[in-house]
């Protein structure tokens, strides 16, 4: 009697996910070796959270089920914390305590990773449109999206310009006060409304077939 093996995740490819995350955590590790400035009125770049964000959307994205791309997201952002704050303990560290530090530490960025990664990462999955869902082939599969082609990455697009249209204006509310340089602002807002303004036009571009669904034929397979 054979013992059954679990079913894989839908959609699932690992070899993408682990090299998000590798890429996430180089990004964190890579950050966490700018000095902080001495001057308490200039924001420190390593702070920046939309980064953290476009990471987890971009591991999502890899994968072709939605339950993947959530996974996929949670680890890139996980990876990105511990690639930020393993400096802090050195090489010979061991990982337990690097766990309890970013999981039960004063600031558990190790906790907010998840949910972000659960949303981005679902988002990322969006911005695939209808052929990252999984939907099958032939006539009647090729039609069903023809609806809801845009909407999703419309959606996914906005959000992920959001996070960095919003974070110029969400450190100043948290902080009391605002710090430079300005031109940090601009460059993120410029990158929050490339990111919207290409959403927007991916997002309402009209498909090929003008939206109709092809009519199916007896015998047909494929697209």
């Amino acid at each position: 009697m054979t013992v059954p093996r679990p079913a894989p995740t839908p959609g699932f490819r690992p070899a993408a996910a682990v090299l998000c995350a590798a890429v996430a955590g180089g990004y964190g590790a890579a950050t966490s070796w700018i000095p902080a400035p001495s001057d308490p009125h200039v924001f420190w770049v390593a702070n920046l959270f939309a980064p953290w964000l476009a990471l987890a959307c971009w591991a999502g994205w890899t994968q072709r089920g939605r339950a993947a791309a959530v996974g996929a997201g949670v680890l890139a952002e996980l990876a990105c914390v511990a690639g930020f704050y393993a400096r802090q303990f050195g090489t010979t560290s061991d990982v337990g305590s690097l766990i309890h530090y970013i999981v039960l530490g004063p600031q558990p960025w190790g906790l907010i990773a998840v949910p972000a990664g659960v949303v981005y990462g679902a988002l990322g999955h969006a911005l695939r449109g209808p052929g990252g869902r999984g939907a099958g082939s032939g006539p009647a599969a090729a039609a069903a999206p023809a609806a809801r082609a845009g909407a999703p990455a419309l959606v996914a697009g906005w959000a992920l310009g959001a996070a960095f249209l919003v974070e110029p204006w969400l450190w100043p509310l948290y902080e009391g006060y605002r710090r430079g340089p300005f031109v940090l602002w601009v460059a993120e807002t410029t990158v929050g409304l490339a990111v919207a303004g290409w959403a927007t036009v991916h997002g309402l571009r009209p498909r090929r077939d003008g939206g109709s669904a092809p009519a199916a034929h007896c015998g047909s397979s494929g697209r």
